[in-house]
């Protein structure tokens, strides 16, 4: 009888008798590291287990070479290792000499078990070939960053002179190789891989006779959410389309009944770090965290005991966390996309609501929890108060500044990002039906509007139907409480939008962003239309109706420079939610205006402050 049929005869009675055979090679790679030398590294296999019991030990590995072909069993070609200390290879490299020029090698793996049965599949993870060549050795180092999620990659030398691409699959950090010939001209691509960054290609090199070089390829762990708005699409429960990592989740909704409450959809902390990085906190007058507060009742400490949230003695502020969210905003046809990530994917992703007036970048940044109460001189987010109001712009950004160095009122690009994430979490464009009502009618002075505090209870988000007229909370903050909120970085000079993502602002326009944009159509009515850039989304066109295209309303006077208003007051009704009003000089003051203190972190602030 021949070996082979031997063999087979002998490892299928073990493979029934004994259990199974070892899986494939976690990794074999095998690489010219000189002219005549080869560097394997590899993993062997994990043991086999079911239910927590060992079912096959994996024992050690067989390397063989050949030249011509592959070697197909353990005892077919030259023995090169016979390994049975696990791992011993992973990083450090079994070297093998005496390579001959212009000579192909085959090596395969054979791992083995404690039982003595070989895995003999030919599987392409157990095998490597090298050719040996006289011109250049490029090492690619590949790293993959959390490698759960990470199935495979290409890694491909392109050679530019001939047009022939050499390819290899690599299943997570790996070391690989490649040959060239000299005085060719290649480049190197990594294949991108779904929830990681894709590395960006190499620069065009010419091969040089002897050089060595090593090419580093990092896959970094990303979270990817989308959508994207088809304006031609007039209704807003349709309009939104999902795409990315959660285009298959189930959106978000508030339960519109009179009790109110909220539905998560699909959207969890687990796999949503903005969700995850959102927290309840109180906050000191120098940005950093005092400590956290209960979820589900922000009159508690999360670690017990009654908190200052209602404390006006307190120094500090209620204060939400928001992660650092990257943003790309763009256009292609009708359709206006929307992207957000937890790492800059590339130079298009921005981060304007987390950068701070240095230009640096926060890992985390602040939203107030509650409208704004003028407490002392100060502009404070304390619960049981009246909302400021009857201010003039001016006034409010004293008093917001007085908490400290690093406050100053609200500021568009994070309400333009509180907007967006609204739109993500709902699929709809739609507020008032999707997130709740709010304080939206009825109102005609400022006993109208809502006290600070008003949803201490219920969790993270939270809203009502049309007949209450009561705040919505939305990422532990609580929203539409009866008054505009004046914010900076968004004015409208001689009919057009004018803005700036981070300080320092003023009441002039210098040094803002000429977007070129105007609004046109009835001042006052529903907002039909907008023009989405990197610079975000603007309204330009009014003609809408309470439950077509944004559902909200927008105002505009093109003859002075305007102070933006956001998301409307307790009078206007259903034009309240994602409310535009640029249309009051920042002297304006009124009973149906207020604002609020923010705080950006100070620079030592760490993402591991908020768990992340």
């Amino acid at each position: 009888m021949a070996y082979d049929e031997l063999k087979w005869a002998v490892d299928s009675v073990k493979k029934f008798g004994e259990g199974f055979l070892p899986k494939n090679m976690r990794k074999f790679h095998a690489i010219q590291s000189s002219i005549d030398t080869i560097n394997i590294t590899f993993l062997e296999p994990t043991n086999t287990v079911i239910e927590d019991q060992i079912l096959l030990a994996v024992k050690g590995v067989a390397v063989l070479m050949k030249e011509g072909s592959y070697p197909k069993h353990h005892k077919d070609g030259t023995l090169i290792a016979d390994n049975t200390i696990l791992g011993k290879y992973e990083s450090t490299p079994l070297v093998v000499e005496n390579m001959e020029m212009e000579h192909t090698y085959y090596f395969a793996a054979f791992p083995y078990s404690e039982n003595g049965v070989y895995n003999e599949s030919g599987n392409a993870l157990n095998r490597a070939e090298v050719t040996i060549h006289e011109g250049e050795t490029v090492t690619v180092n590949v790293n993959v960053d959390n490698a759960d999620g990470f199935t495979s990659a290409a890694i491909v030398l392109h050679n530019v002179t001939t047009g022939e691409d050499q390819t290899q699959e690599v299943g997570g950090t790996s070391q690989i190789g490649f040959n060239v010939n000299i005085n060719e001209e290649y480049y190197i691509t990594a294949a991108a891989v779904s929830g990681y960054k894709t590395p960006d290609q190499t620069e065009h090199f010419t091969a040089a006779a002897g050089y060595s070089r090593t090419v580093e390829f990092n896959y970094i762990r990303r979270t990817l959410f989308g959508y994207y708005e088809d304006k031609t699409d007039s209704n807003p429960e349709t309009r939104i389309h999902y795409i990315e990592m959660n285009a298959d989740f189930a959106p978000m909704r508030c339960v519109a009944t009179a009790a109110g409450g909220w539905n998560n959809g699909d959207w969890t902390e687990d796999n949503c770090w903005i969700l995850k990085g959102n927290k309840p906190f109180m906050v000191r007058y120098d940005g950093t965290i005092d400590y956290e507060l209960d979820h589900n009742d922000y009159s508690k400490k999360k670690a017990g005991g009654a908190s200052d949230v209602s404390n006006t003695a307190y120094a500090g502020n209620a204060m939400a966390t928001i992660p650092l969210i990257w943003v790309k905003r763009y256009t292609e046809g009708n359709k206006q996309y929307h992207l957000f990530c937890d790492i800059q994917l590339d130079e298009d992703f921005h981060a304007y609501a987390h950068t701070r007036a240095d230009g640096s970048i926060e890992p985390y940044t602040f939203y107030p929890m509650f409208g704004g109460a003028l407490v002392s001189g100060k502009l404070r987010s304390i619960a049981g108060q009246s909302q400021m109001n009857s201010q003039t712009g001016a006034n409010e950004i004293s008093y917001a500044k007085a908490n400290g160095a690093l406050w100053n009122t609200g500021y568009y690009s994070i309400i333009q990002l509180r907007w967006e994430l609204e739109t993500l979490f709902t699929r709809s464009t739609n507020k008032q039906d999707a997130c709740g009502y709010g304080n939206y009618q009825g109102g005609s002075g400022a006993g109208s509007l809502s006290k600070t505090g008003t949803l201490l209870t219920g969790g993270r988000f939270w809203g009502h139907g049309s007949t209450v007229n009561k705040p919505r909370k939305f990422l532990h903050c609580e929203q539409q409480m009866g008054a505009w909120e004046r914010i900076n970085g968004w004015l409208y000079v001689g009919g057009k939008h004018y803005i700036k993502q981070y300080e320092p602002y003023n009441e002039t326009g210098a040094g803002y962003i000429n977007t070129g944009l105007s609004m046109s159509g009835t001042s006052g009515q529903y907002i039909k239309e907008t023009v989405l850039t990197d610079n975000g989304e603007l309204p330009t066109v009014n003609g809408g109706a309470s439950d077509t295209y944004k559902c909200c309303g927008g105002w505009y006077n093109a003859s002075q420079v305007d102070h933006a208003i956001v998301d409307g007051d307790c009078s206007v009704g259903l034009l309240c939610g994602g409310a535009v009003g640029v249309h009051a000089l920042v002297s304006n003051a009124g009973w149906d205006v207020s604002a609020r203190a923010y705080s950006k972190t100070p620079t030592t602030a760490k993402p591991e402050e908020i768990g992340l």
